[in-house]
């Protein structure tokens, strides 16, 4: 174990060279953090995702309230839709998200409109207003470590699934858990067994092409030329084998609701582009028992996916 690094019973990082702490709260999100003369305090809504925090300083032995912040969420993702920027003040910031899903760009009270331009990984590369004036451009490495010298933001790394940089530290609140990008790796253990290849790595050490946005699985990725099935240039197949019985995930063929229809080689079937044998309403169905997510390259479907047990039968991607 490195030097300055100190673990709970329960293998939560509570402290850590430079002098940060964290506490948790009892289902494991961090409750407090505190470096140097600062400390931040989250509450949670009873979905369990952060509602607000409030930073404070350290003054002649006594922390002052500096500012609290408070989110909106408009679903039932992590995802806040507004930010109240400040309780006292009011100040508003408005998360708006592109066709995709991810956020595409933010907007105040005032109408103010700053542009939000996402990487194929999803980090924030660069924000401009409107006027297409004052560019201010981003970068990290792999692990999301930001370049030196680089402005901090609230949304940069992976922020165009709104993953927060506002913790203490270079923390970035990843879903469920604290992730440290100097370290690669979660600050809490993963609370999903065999949902990475060991209780703190972050995307079994490979964020080029495995992302872990929720803190709790590895996502592995497949690619559509590798698929029995094909979509245009790419494809997927899916095979489910002794699916349990629930509506809308049972492939029985044409009747399926979600249109998974047998391709005549044992237990796989083909998802279709277009139609009531769709890819989309199949891994719809699927996502029901299965979190994950998947997004469309040009030439191939690219599906985030995990082994696991459902019911009686297990579901992934060959």
């Amino acid at each position: 174990m490195d030097a300055g690094y100190v673990y709970d019973a329960f293998g939560r990082t509570t402290a850590q060279p430079g002098g940060l702490t964290n506490s948790y709260f009892a289902n494991d999100l961090v409750w407090r953090q505190q470096l140097e003369d600062a400390q931040q305090t989250w509450t949670l809504d009873p979905a369990h995702r952060f509602r607000a925090f409030t930073a404070e300083t350290l003054v002649n032995d006594s922390w002052v309230n500096s500012s609290s912040k408070l989110n909106h969420y408009d679903d039932d993702s992590d995802e806040p839709r507004w930010i109240v920027e400040d309780t006292s003040l009011g100040a508003v910031t408005r998360n708006v998200s592109g066709p995709d899903g991810d956020l595409a760009a933010t907007t105040s009270a005032t109408g103010d409109v700053r542009l939000q331009l996402v990487s194929l990984h999803g980090d924030v590369a660069a924000t401009i207003d409107t006027g297409l004036t004052g560019p201010e451009l981003f970068d990290y490495d792999e692990f999301g470590a930001p370049m030196p010298d680089q402005a901090t933001q609230r949304y940069g790394w992976l922020g165009g699934k709104q993953r927060s940089g506002e913790a203490l530290g270079d923390l970035v609140l990843m879903g469920v858990r604290l992730y440290g990008p100097a370290l690669g790796r979660f600050l809490q253990v993963d609370p999903v067994p065999g949902g990475n290849c060991n209780g703190y790595e972050y995307a079994c050490a490979d964020p080029v092409n495995k992302q872990d946005v929720t803190g709790k699985w590895v996502g592995l990725v497949f690619r559509g030329a590798a698929a029995a099935c094909r979509l245009g240039r790419g494809g997927a197949s899916v095979r489910a084998s002794t699916l349990p019985n629930k509506p809308g995930a049972v492939p029985n063929g044409s009747e399926s609701r979600y249109g998974a229809v047998p391709s005549g080689s044992g237990d796989r079937w083909c998802a279709e582009p277009n139609g009531p044998q769709g890819l989309w309403p199949m891994l719809f169905a699927i996502q029901k028992f299965v979190a994950f997510d998947f997004r469309t390259l040009a030439d191939s479907v690219v599906i985030y996916v995990m082994k696991v047990n459902v019911g009686s039968g297990r579901i992934f991607i060959e």
